[in-house]
């Protein structure tokens, strides 16, 4: 089967489909349409057509992490500068620290997964945050940057000892938790 790539009659955005096919969601500016043979019928402003629902193939962040936790950190003292899975869900405060300091849109402010903070002091002026929308970080040479899934997904993550690389963006923290880190991440990326 041939992969057809659809253009968004109203902004030129991607055109992604769901419901096997049957309704496509422009990534831009979340126009549905309803598609057939290939082709797009005509844009909806309304979520979907005829009561469908996407909610099926929506990507649950909160398992994900809490089987990350699960499966990768044995003791909370494995972890200093990341948060998520069950030691997120204990500390508010870093989420809003995060969402102050790594400049989360509103609309993203509630829907926080994963932080990572790298300061010794845990201010979060450096790290990261995972959202439904994708990565919010400052790095730790102060650049800030936004990794909507799509950049995430084409992105490079490294690690070298103790420094974590995430589509070039810096940060460092102890070699374990560097390593587990490495792990939650490329997971993400499959």
């Amino acid at each position: 089967m041939e992969a057809i790539s659809m253009r968004c009659p109203n902004c030129m955005g991607d055109v992604i489909p769901f419901d096997n096919g049957a309704f496509g969601r422009c990534a831009s500016c979340d126009s549905v349409f309803r598609l057939r043979d290939g082709e797009t019928a005509g844009a909806a402003t309304a979520d979907f057509e005829d009561g469908a629902d996407d909610t099926d193939d929506a990507f649950d962040f909160e398992s994900f992490f809490q089987n990350a936790y699960d499966e990768y950190v044995d003791d909370e003292s494995d972890l200093s500068d990341a948060y998520f899975g069950d030691r997120l869900d204990s500390n508010r405060s870093k989420i809003d620290a995060a969402v102050r300091r790594f400049d989360i849109d509103d609309d993203d402010a509630e829907e926080v997964y994963c932080v990572v903070d790298t300061t010794i002091f845990g201010s979060c002026k450096v790290g990261f945050a995972v959202t439904v929308s994708g990565l919010y970080m400052v790095d730790e040479d102060g650049d800030s940057a936004f990794l909507d899934w799509d950049d995430f997904d084409d992105c490079r993550i490294e690690r070298d000892g103790g420094k974590l690389i995430i589509g070039g963006h810096p940060f460092i923290m102890s070699t374990d938790e560097a390593r587990i880190v490495a792990r939650v991440m490329r997971d993400l990326q499959d």
